[in-house]
């Protein structure tokens, strides 16, 4: 099986939330490293708000800014990456690093470039609110900086500012709408509760402006002259102010979902500014057009003694998926029709070769070279717009696992798993059309970006048709890097037929590429796995694994 890593750690979150804000990378920095050309370097994007309009630097300082009262959640996206390459971001906030606040670490998305080598937008969730909903001073100034995975620090660098609330004022012309929900009101982070009540507030709209407010279903894409169609009993008419705020006004008295289907508790909110009933690009603003803007979800159910059997599989336009060509990409998208019992984890987003029964316990090794990190809200989470797996592709039988107690192993009833979907290949998560490998041989490094003088845990799993294979010899052998040893060069495969080794780096800036190698029934499978290791300040902290 030809693996290839594939990282995304996407919407790793700040614990704040609402107006959506795409931010692009607006300065750039690093040097090639070695000798011959420098690499091509990330390319500048844009920082524009969900309706496509310019975010200013309000101040005159040179750096973007947005008001701490818009509660932002912002998306920074990349390009100008070898494609499949790890690319490592860490945000920090006036100079110090976001941390963990489970283990007090600094937090580092792991993300991949995709086969243009570009990072979609990946969004820093609900800046301004604290994780009871509640706001909380998140004022300053921000650093979003981006390293690519080859020898040299290749890094871009995008700062912006999140100004004070009495700096709002600044904003002027510039609207920003907030979602709360609840009795008192709260931010929602995503999530609202079914029968919670649904409000909206906002600013910088035009004063004394009749506006109609909209509940819709979800949809990316809004475009002008899209007709609106109120979800919530019909649209409110309400009036701005002399300063053009929005009064607190509620748009729904009691949530509910609107079906059966999974995307049934998925809504949008849109002020329809001149009051029309169609979507204006430019006038209208919409929460959000980037991933979702609420979630109706039912309370958590607890861990349960069964399966939490959800979809997860999906292409990048948002469809869920049964079925792949070789040439597409595969993304993961989470809004479960209930809450998780936590918010604000960490989880690892696992594909994983497809298993006919799982069991507690059950060890996960991810076929694209390693698990995607993220910190999930309650919902809008794992958005789809962000590929976890980029084509080619491998045929064969798949699952998709969320690792919800980020302990590498499948928890039934707290993990959710999608592997029970009817293909034309027989019951599991997605097929990948064409004809599979007679040996499938899945290759995962945990973790794939490590310091010098630390280590990463190499799994193999063999698979020969639909039978997982016990007691195989796996060979392994370091075929790139420097400064890499392996603590055996085989290990005999157990009854689940993964073998396991462990890899030692002792020289930073180095990509160690690990093979995989397998005989079964004489049949031959071989695959390699790179793991990182960092050059000394490649991220401006040195980042310790747990």
């Amino acid at each position: 099986m030809n693996q290839r890593q594939r990282g995304i750690t996407r919407k790793r979150e700040l614990m704040f939330l609402a107006a959506s804000v795409i931010v692009g990378v607006v300065a750039l920095c690093g040097c090639p490293g070695g000798n011959g050309p420098a690499p091509i370097r990330p390319q500048v994007s844009q920082f524009t708000d969900a309706s496509g309009r310019t975010v200013r630097d309000t101040n005159n300082n040179g750096i973007p800014d947005l008001p701490l009262d818009a509660r932002p959640t912002v998306f920074s996206s990349f390009s100008g990456f070898t494609p499949g390459q790890l690319v490592e971001l860490q945000v920090l906030r006036n100079g110090a690093p976001i941390t963990d606040p489970t283990t007090g670490e600094p937090i580092v998305f792991q993300v991949t470039a995709d086969r243009n080598g570009n990072i979609p937008p990946i969004p820093i969730w609900d800046i301004g609110v604290g994780p009871d909903g509640q706001p909380i001073d998140a004022s300053g100034t921000y650093e979003i900086r981006a390293v690519g995975s080859r020898r040299g620090v290749l890094a871009a660098l995008l700062k912006f500012e999140i100004l004070p609330l009495q700096r709002a004022s600044r904003q002027v012309g510039y609207a920003f709408v907030n979602v709360l929900a609840g009795s008192p009101p709260r931010y929602p982070m995503g999530s609202v509760l079914v029968g919670e009540p649904v409000l909206v507030e906002g600013f910088g709209l035009p004063a004394n402006r009749q506006v109609k407010l909209f509940v819709v279903r979800d949809k990316d894409n809004w475009q002008s002259g899209d007709q609106l169609t109120d979800q919530s009993g019909g649209a409110e008419t309400t009036q701005t102010d002399t300063n053009g705020n929005l009064p607190q006004t509620q748009v729904w008295a009691s949530a509910q979902r609107l079906g059966e289907r999974q995307t049934d508790g998925d809504f949008d909110v849109i002020v329809d500014v001149n009051a029309n009933d169609r979507f204006d690009s430019g006038t209208d603003v919409v929460v959000f057009a980037i991933g979702t803007g609420f979630t109706v979800q039912a309370a958590s159910r607890g861990r349960q003694a069964q399966h939490l059997a959800v979809e997860l599989a999906a292409s990048q336009q948002g469809q869920f998926k049964d079925e792949f060509n070789v040439d597409e990409n595969v993304s993961v998208w989470l809004n479960p029709p209930w809450r998780p019992m936590t918010p604000y984890q960490m989880v690892r987003k696992y594909i994983v070769l497809h298993k006919d029964e799982w069991q507690d316990g059950d060890v996960l090794v991810d076929v694209t070279g390693r698990p995607e990190w993220d910190i999930m809200r309650f919902a809008c989470a794992n958005q789809y717009a962000y590929p976890v797996w980029i084509g080619p592709l491998t045929p064969s039988k798949y699952d998709v696992i969320i690792d919800m107690n980020n302990d590498g192993r499948y928890t039934l009833g707290t993990d959710y798993i999608d592997a029970f979907s009817q293909t034309p290949q027989g019951v599991c998560g997605f097929v990948v059309l064409g004809t599979p490998p007679p040996v499938s041989l899945a290759l995962s490094a945990i973790p794939p970006a490590i310091n010098a003088n630390e280590r990463a845990t190499i799994l193999a799993q063999v698979k020969f048709g639909d039978r997982f294979v016990n007691g195989a010899t796996v060979n392994f052998s370091i075929i790139a890097g420097q400064g890499g040893q392996l603590s055996s060069n085989s290990a005999t495969t157990d009854q689940s037929g993964i073998a396991t080794v462990t890899l030692t780096a002792t020289q930073p800036d180095q990509n160690i590429v690990v093979r995989a190698s397998v005989t079964h029934a004489g049949q031959s499978a071989q695959t390699d796995v790179t793991v990182r290791v960092r050059a000394l300040g490649e991220l401006g902290l040195i980042i310790r694994q747990r």
